[in-house]
């Protein structure tokens, strides 16, 4: 399908300081920033126009550090979009963050239940020269099995339940 502000919402991007040549439509994308650190995002979507033609609508968005920026998307300069379409976009819009967030509570699971076996592998009592370097005790710490020095320390909410660790070698 030709879009009729593909060149436009590319070009806004670009301004943006986004590293892209071409928009990928359907979803959100992770995207570098040419002289920034943390990467922008956007998502787009393509819809048909009462007069037939198609276009992309979405958002974008990045931080600059503490602040965020976003922004939204239209269908271009004259474009009106019908109540029915803007019902479905917005249909459309909270089926996929509901999506998306039964995708992160998925993620979340699967890094807690890795980081219970981990913590499971991990032993009491070891050495490391990070905590002797730190002249700290290994208070609820583990070690690694190797005896290489790699320590783990566990993430836990109030009921004690691992839900990630930070290794420290």
């Amino acid at each position: 399908m030709i879009w009729r502000n593909y060149d436009d919402v590319l070009s806004l991007l670009i301004s943006h300081e986004f590293e892209i040549q071409r928009l990928d439509v359907g979803g959100m994308r992770r995207v570098k920033r040419t002289g920034h650190s943390q990467r922008g995002w956007y998502s787009l979507h393509e819809i048909t126009l009462d007069n037939g033609d198609g276009a992309l609508i979405g958002s974008f968005g990045y931080f600059i550090g503490g602040e965020s920026f976003k922004e939204k998307i239209g269908p271009g300069e004259g474009a009106k979009l019908s109540k029915d379409q803007l019902a479905a976009i917005k249909a459309q819009h909270a089926e996929s963050s509901k999506k998306a967030e039964a995708m992160r509570k998925r993620d979340a699971e699967l890094a807690a239940k890795e980081a219970q076996r981990v913590w499971a592998a991990y032993v009491a009592t070891g050495a490391s020269d990070y905590l002797d370097r730190k002249a700290v005790k290994a208070h609820g710490l583990r070690f690694a099995p190797s005896g290489v020095g790699t320590v783990a320390i566990p993430m836990q909410d109030v009921h004690g339940i691992t839900h990630g660790l930070q290794i420290i070698r």
